[in-house]
């Protein structure tokens, strides 16, 4: 999705929180009305981020003006301490964004637009919430209890397609892929039931944006019953949107909503207080201090600055997204590793890639650009803004799976990077046809008959899925192969490629830290090209290469990111020391103490 033409988005600072302020389009009326966003939890959070953006960027077409933010504990937002959150840690939040977003767009009014457990939140703080224009209810959690049960079912249906043991799952109310909900709120959550819930003042629109299979139709009959405006939608497009699907496909039912808004009586009327300027400061979040940021040419990239507020060590790490996650990352854990690194001195830079996130895509670019050299391009864009930003004298980067790749692709290319850490990258030369699958994933896709289906719809492209089936293939064979005739893969086993780009690291003497999940299937590369064992990593003393043991592709296990956070840190540190980690095949340990 693209930044229409005339609208923009401006970082928001206000009362320990941020927020991304997208005002009314400069040739569009400003209206008395401007939509607060509440975001879902978990996964679902995570999955429609792109999408709160295309409905800000459409609803400043039509003159109303907008604010995303993080609920405290969530994304990039501040973390706060576990056990002394509450559902009012995240209702005051809501009200001081209110504040800021009146203040930003001179309206009077506002709309609260809330997407699951953020609709539930929005319904309950409607009659605390003054001069409400209407609420938009994206598919509403109506009770707690059930909300919380089914959140269970998916988080362990999620372990278990991630390879986790049974005794692995995080069973935790509220908890789903690596997120753990503070205890206090999930007590809290359990609780609600908007069925029975005191409803807003019944002059207040609401608009129902009702999930296929839902009780929600019997909700708003039994809302308009009470004496209640209330409009309903059927939510289009809603399980693509939170399936997962790389890249994200965004519902069309945008315009729809544009309609409904254009339909409230605060939209009627200009607004009639001065819009007021953004203030961007950083943000004290424990050790490090923490400025959101905008860099490159426009269309801008969305990203963090994360410094230290006691010594600085002079490193500086960029941490790159995997997929089409927002800069927080997979369970938060590019935000956690970038206040871990400023507590140990080391600043960095993370940021929402091109089309992902807060970040809007490249104009002339395909959806799919994952693994696409394009990618390598805006790594240089954040390279050259974290150098100029930060002037540091040792630098560093980051990344996991696809992030992983791009690190590697990226230290190859520029000789100014001085280490690179990669967490279970799928190879280190791209040979695939656009996305592949594990083999294991293809195999049970196959069992399903899912694979065979999409084949023959069109869905998938064949030659794509054979291709990147026989590379996996092949991996798998020359793994095996080579322990009992070493010499008879080596075409396979040994890419030139590979090994020049590994030799030319060496030279440079640019420090590599190579982790892999234990069983990762991306280890197949890695045996083609460094042998089963890892033996011929001997050749290269800049190279270090660590397995954590019990984890899943995407290091979901709260004791395996440990892991993971320490190698990095320790790479960091001696770069910042002028020492070298030097070269070890070992498994990962947990940190001391």
């Amino acid at each position: 999705m693209i930044m229409p033409p005339g609208v923009s988005t401006q970082i928001s600072i206000f009362e320990n929180d941020y927020g991304l302020f997208t005002s009314h389009c400069e040739i569009a009326r400003r209206r008395d009305v401007a939509v607060l966003f509440l975001n879902a939890w978990g996964l679902e959070g995570l999955y429609i981020q792109s999408y709160h953006r295309d409905l800000a960027e459409k609803f400043a077409s039509i003159g109303i003006s907008s604010l995303r933010f993080d609920f405290p504990g969530t994304g990039n937002a501040l973390d706060g301490v576990p056990e002394e959150m509450t559902l009012n840690s995240w209702f005051d939040a809501m009200q001081s964004a209110a504040r800021e977003l009146r203040r930003l767009a001179g309206t009077q009014n506002i709309a609260l637009l809330g997407h699951g457990l953020g609709a539930s939140l929005a319904f309950l703080e409607a009659r605390s919430t003054a001069d409400l224009a209407g609420l938009i209810l994206m598919a509403p959690v109506l009770a707690g209890r059930r909300y919380l049960r089914d959140l269970s079912v998916m988080s362990k249906f999620i372990d278990n397609v991630m390879g986790l043991k049974a005794e692995q799952y995080d069973a935790a109310p509220g908890s789903i892929a690596g997120l753990r909900m503070a205890p206090q709120i999930a007590a809290q959550i359990k609780d609600i039931n908007l069925e029975k819930a005191l409803p807003p003042e019944p002059t207040v629109p609401v608009l129902i944006v009702s999930q296929p299979g839902r009780p929600d139709q019997a909700w708003a009959d039994q809302l308009r019953e009470k004496g209640h405006s209330v409009d309903t939608l059927r939510y289009d497009g809603y399980d693509a949107l939170v399936s997962g699907s790389l890249p994200p496909k965004l519902p069309k039912i945008g315009g729809q909503i544009c309609a409904w808004l254009q339909g409230l009586p605060a939209y009627r009327a200009g607004a009639r207080a001065t819009s007021q300027v953004p203030s961007v400061k950083p943000l004290v979040v424990g050790s490090a201090l923490e400025t959101p940021v905008f860099f490159g040419e426009e269309p801008a990239f969305f990203g963090t600055v994360c410094e230290p507020i006691g010594p600085a060590t002079g490193v500086a790490v960029l941490i790159l997204t995997t997929g089409y996650d927002p800069q927080s990352g997979w369970a938060r854990s590019a935000a956690e590793l970038a206040r871990r690194l400023a507590a140990r001195g080391i600043a960095s830079l993370r940021y929402d890639s091109a089309g992902v996130g807060e970040s809007p895509a490249v104009p002339g670019r395909r959806r799919q650009i994952l693994y696409d050299p394009v990618q390598s391009k805006d790594v240089g864009v954040a390279f050259a803004y974290l150098r100029e930003r930060l002037r540091p004298s040792k630098t560093m980067v980051v990344g996991r799976c696809s992030g992983a790749y791009l690190a590697f692709r990226a230290a190859v290319a520029d000789p100014g990077w001085d280490a690179c850490v990669v967490v279970n990258p799928p190879d280190f030369r791209w040979r695939f046809r656009g996305l592949p699958r594990t083999l294991n994933a293809y195999s049970e896709k196959l069992r399903k008959r899912d694979l065979a289906k999409a084949l023959r719809a069109g869905e998938v492209d064949a030659r794509a899925a054979l291709q990147n089936i026989g590379v996996r293939l092949i991996d798998r064979a020359a793994g095996a192969m080579a322990k009992v005739l070493p010499g008879a893969p080596r075409l396979v086993r040994r890419s030139d490629l590979v090994m020049r780009d590994f030799e030319k690291l060496a030279r440079r003497k640019t420090e590599v830290t190579i982790l892999y999940s234990e069983g990762d299937e991306g280890e197949g590369s890695f045996r083609i090209h460094f042998g089963t064992d890892g033996e011929k990593l001997a050749a290269f003393p800049n190279i270090r290469l660590l397995r954590i043991p019990a984890a899943d592709h995407n290091v979901t296990p709260r004791p395996a990111r440990e892991m993971m956070f320490e190698a990095i840190e320790q790479q960091a540190l001696a770069l910042a020391s002028g020492t070298t980690v030097g070269v070890e095949t070992e498994r990962a340990s947990s940190p001391a103490g």
